[in-house]
């Protein structure tokens, strides 16, 4: 519902509500608009008192990836691998809204908690050879053991561990490749990775560990610093990781672990890092020679101002990092639309912080905001303040004074007179219209024009005068020039009400008038047809010989 139809029912429960809500800016009731909104890739964030938008930092998505927990399900009981590949057997953790990814995070407690998933041969790390890898997830440490184990995947072979594990050990992260490696001869070799510094508590960290299985050269970053690069080799030889053919051993994340942990993900090695950056960077295209970025949007209800509007105000303020992109847009025409009709249909139009457009009678408007983060995905437009503010056009005061005047009328037609309206727009830009009916305040004819097919206004009408007022002209002109200042008469028969009829391509029969009948009028007027006054008084007339 848009503010312009807002018309709450006034009652003893209600009135203390209306008075208050009547004496807020119009900025308090935009405060939450963006609750009824279709955000993709934005959230709303509560800033004081207020709502703003910005880009939500989501780059949950599984694309190539061997393995992929976002950990954003409701209930860790609905967390499954979102590549489609592996199979959660066990699932036991907090889930929570800080995220680094997504709209939540893996909490993990180091007695009663982890994640197990099933291990099939034909899935990583797979049965022989290892081809090359990466693994990454983002944690953050709630309590240091002297071991805390992130993730493992081991078995046994020959009484020997065999496996990949990732540790901190002695506050140092630690990946542990054990027995992982064969030679020619198949001897087992081992290697171990280490971070330069210790991990501190409450921080949150990405790790990420390769191996390029071509090359046999392993590494460690942290937060996108390296922290220690090794080779698989012996004698010059590149040795080969190796899986034991009936090793099924499962994958176990945070067996051994209190902390968070967010954006699991196991892929093929592509030569990039896992961003540190919370929203999605610009890539470049080198076969293309285009730049590609995620662009994100919300998109409002149409928002309906049903009473005439003679102008919308329309205004926004926002941040707008180096590099990044905030697009405020609308669109609006004076009939409904669907909220998803194509821009090709009725297109939208930049705003360019403020704008005051004209407009002559009901408005239907939409808003679309897109935004785009900075090219190295560090930072986020704000959209902090979005107001609109309708001026509706004026609706005149109810015409007074109506009256037969019986002098001036006969059997075929009779003399209209009522009081100018004092609101001078009525005869410059708008006129008055008569109601006609059988019954009383059941009006089923109207008269909107004159003989000539002007608006019924004192301006395009004659002002007949009876015998005595012809008299008076002559004795006291400016009687009766102050007379035709403040009155307006306006002659009706048969013909006009037909004309009328055609003129405003009514279908339905209008009255016709008959001597004997009794007839009911009434008066009323506007500067905008679609939003006339209230009509008049009523009066009655039967057409007499």
């Amino acid at each position: 519902m848009g503010i312009g139809s807002w018309r709450p029912k006034i009652n003893g429960k209600n009135l203390a509500i209306l008075l208050l809500v009547l004496a807020w800016p119009l900025q308090s009731l935009e405060r939450r608009a963006f609750q009824d909104w279709s955000l993709q890739g934005l959230e709303i964030l509560r800033s004081g008192s207020t709502d703003v938008l910005k880009i939500s930092g989501t780059r949950s998505s599984a694309g190539e990836d061997f393995l992929f927990l976002g950990f954003d399900q409701e209930t860790p009981n609905f967390l499954r691998d979102l590549s489609g590949n592996f199979r959660v057997q066990q699932s036991e953790y907090v889930r929570v809204p800080e995220a680094r990814g997504g709209s939540g995070s893996a909490l993990f407690n180091r007695r009663i908690s982890g994640v197990v998933l099933e291990s099939p041969p034909e899935l990583w790390p797979g049965s022989g050879p290892i081809e090359s890898f990466q693994i990454s997830f983002y944690f953050k440490v709630a309590h240091l053991y002297r071991r805390n184990e992130l993730f493992s995947r081991t078995g046994f072979q020959d009484g020997r561990k065999r496996g990949m594990e990732i540790v901190i050990e002695d506050g140092f992260l630690e990946v542990q490749l054990e027995n992982l490696f064969e030679d020619l001869e198949r001897k087992a070799h081992s290697y171990e990775l280490r971070s330069t510094e210790r991990i501190v508590l409450d921080r949150w960290y990405l790790l990420h560990f390769g191996y390029d299985a071509s090359s046999g050269q392993i590494v460690l970053h942290l937060n996108g610093q390296e922290q220690q690069v090794d080779f698989a080799r012996e004698n010059g030889q590149v040795l080969r990781a190796v899986n034991p053919p009936m090793d099924r051993s499962p994958i176990k994340i945070a067996g051994q672990y209190s902390g968070w942990m967010d954006e699991l993900r196991i892929a093929p090695l592509n030569g990039r890092m896992p961003s540190m950056a919370p929203y999605d960077r610009a890539e470049y295209d080198p076969l293309s020679g285009r730049i590609y970025q995620n662009r994100s949007q919300a998109l409002s209800p149409v928002y309906s101002y049903k009473e005439p509007l003679k102008s919308l105000e329309l205004s926004f303020s926002g941040q707008e990092p180096p590099g990044s992109m905030l697009s405020v847009e609308f669109r609006m025409q004076k009939t409904p639309f669907a909220k998803e009709l194509s821009d090709h249909e009725l297109p939208f139009q930049p705003l360019k912080q403020n704008a005051r457009i004209p407009w002559n009678g009901p408005a239907y408007v939409q808003w679309r905001i897109r935004m785009q983060p900075s090219p190295a995905g560090q930072q986020s437009p704000i959209l902090s303040r979005l107001n609109m503010r309708a001026n509706p056009i004026m609706v005149p005061s109810r015409p007074t004074g109506l009256r037969v005047v019986q002098e001036l009328s006969s059997d075929s037609q009779l003399c209209l007179e009522w009081n100018r309206n004092p609101e001078s727009a009525v005869e410059k830009e708008g006129g008055y219209r008569v109601h006609l009916g059988a019954h009383s305040r059941r009006y089923v004819a109207l008269l909107e024009l004159n003989r000539s097919r002007k608006p019924i206004r004192g301006s395009n009408l004659d002002f007949p005068l009876t015998e005595r007022e012809k008299l008076e002209l002559k004795a006291r002109p400016e009687a009766i020039k102050k007379l035709k200042r403040l009155k307006i008469r306006f002659m009706v028969d048969r013909a006009l009400i037909e004309r009328n009829r055609t003129w405003l391509g009514r279908r339905e029969a209008y009255p016709y008038l008959e001597s004997g009948k009794a007839y009911f009028f009434s008066v009323s007027a506007y500067v905008h047809p679609d939003a006339p006054s209230e009509n008049s008084s009523e009066v009655v007339h039967v057409l007499r010989r």
